[in-house]
């Protein structure tokens, strides 16, 4: 990131960003939802063979077929947006996402439980990405490479994959597939992520029509350290689907109970810190990891620090946790699609008036509704019992880490020194004060 921003400029990477937001939506029809669903119907199956090669053999045939239409209506939407059709280039070059993810099915390794590899995986191909971006990204007009970097390194991640996949079933593409079965649960995944990219990408799309390639490349990169930290500590939730549907199914709600209350209590003490560095240090973790010209988009990071714990609170926690894995996706469905709704709205108001500041305030708002909706007629058999030192501990820890925050700012100049003190000092604060209250 500190090297692509500082190379390409804010202007070319908003491009890039603009070009990847579009793109997003069209992999998401190919998807129709159909990875998530694919994690829930085979680690259901997963300790039967036969039934697992069935599976996922049905899955991957209907995900062949929808990737075919995604990229008909890509064709169509090139053609006809004169918008779309200035970013031909890019857009072209990143549309081999959409066939990506359909060859490399990860949902298979996900299902499995197999994160080892999934890790391993990631992290050699990112070095990989890492490596040729320092070689071959030079200039600012670097933005068509940079571009063809990231797929080819997805492309390698996801060819790599297809075989690695043959350890656990065969896969046969099958004419024939039981589209009964499937349909109705893939439907509604299918809205349910619509409506969640929508959610996550339809500020940055709505910036590039209402805004300028300078104002999505700084709100791109507010989103990025926003995203990454925010899934440092929603990944728990990818790793318990498999786990969490498995209790489910049974009814074990005594079990249940006991994960949920550990993941809640891991999401609020972790993301508590996390939540109050980005407030009081959002310039300088912009001024030193994307490089001076970005610092202006500061107050949308201290914003959206604000909209990742109600994420992390409500999306995250109640609805890939909870909901997805109940089979209650109607309901996370309704809030996720309410929330877009009133993204888009919200948008047309406060872009044209706040700017990036604006786009932030919406998904702050986007994220409220999304909780709201998901606690609203919750299962009466999950009951979640806290103690006050549970609580608390965090909510002192936080305090004290905004205290040292704004202290270190006001002794210590450059943007690297202020954020290594204040981590070092916040650190050591917060442990001494989880231990004192037995967290």
């Amino acid at each position: 990131i500190p090297y692509i921003t500082r190379t390409l400029g804010a202007e070319n990477l908003g491009k890039y960003n603009f070009a990847v937001s579009v793109v997003s939506y069209f992999t998401l029809i190919s998807s129709l939802g159909i990875s998530t669903y694919a994690v829930k119907a085979c680690s259901c199956v997963k300790f039967d063979q036969r039934k697992l090669n069935r599976v996922a053999s049905e899955l991957f045939s209907i995900n062949l077929c929808t990737m075919l239409i995604a990229y008909l209506m890509l064709f169509t939407a090139l053609t006809v947006y004169p918008k779309l059709f200035a970013y031909k280039g890019l857009i072209g070059i990143l549309s081999v996402n959409i066939l990506l993810p359909v060859i490399g099915m990860d949902w298979i390794n996900m299902a499995m439980e197999d994160f080892r590899y999934i890790t391993i995986r990631t992290a050699a191909f990112q070095m990989m990405s890492l490596f040729l971006v320092l070689i071959f990204i030079k200039s600012s007009d670097d933005y068509l490479k940079y571009a063809i970097i990231t797929v080819c390194v997805g492309s390698g991640a996801n060819i790599l994959n297809a075989f690695y996949i043959r350890k656990f079933c065969r896969i046969t593409f099958i004419s024939a597939f039981n589209i009964k079965t499937h349909i109705r649960p893939i439907l509604l995944m299918f809205s349910l992520l619509i409506a969640q990219n929508i959610l996550s990408n339809l500020d940055i799309t709505m910036l590039g029509i209402l805004a300028t390639d300078k104002d999505v490349g700084l709100y791109s990169m507010s989103v990025k350290v926003y995203i990454t930290i925010q899934k440092v500590i929603s990944s728990i939730a990818i790793v318990l689907l498999p786990q969490t549907s498995m209790l489910f199914k049974e009814a074990d709600f005594d079990n249940i109970n006991k994960l949920l209350k550990k993941v809640w209590c891991f999401i609020y003490t972790f993301s508590i810190p996390f939540v109050t560095g980005l407030i009081f240090l959002s310039t300088e973790i912009l001024g030193w990891i994307c490089g001076e010209e970005y610092t202006s988009a500061s107050a949308s990071l201290s914003i959206l620090a604000i909209a990742m714990f109600i994420n992390l609170s409500g999306a995250s926690f109640w609805g890939n946790i909870i909901l997805l894995p109940s089979n209650r996706e109607g309901r996370f469905m309704l809030a996720c699609v309410t929330s877009a709704l009133c993204n888009a709205v919200l948008n047309c108001y406060f872009i044209p008036i706040c700017g990036i500041s604006g786009a932030a305030v919406t998904t702050v708002i986007s994220e409220a509704v999304i909780y709201v909706i998901c606690r609203i007629k919750k299962d009466e058999r999950i009951q979640l019992h806290f103690t006050w030192t549970e609580l608390l501990g965090p909510f002192v820890g936080g305090i004290l880490i905004g205290l040292i925050c704004c202290f270190i700012k006001s002794m210590i100049s450059g943007y690297f020194l202020r954020i290594a003190f204040s981590i070092m000092c916040s650190a050591a604060i917060y442990v001494i004060v989880l231990t004192i209250f037995k967290n």
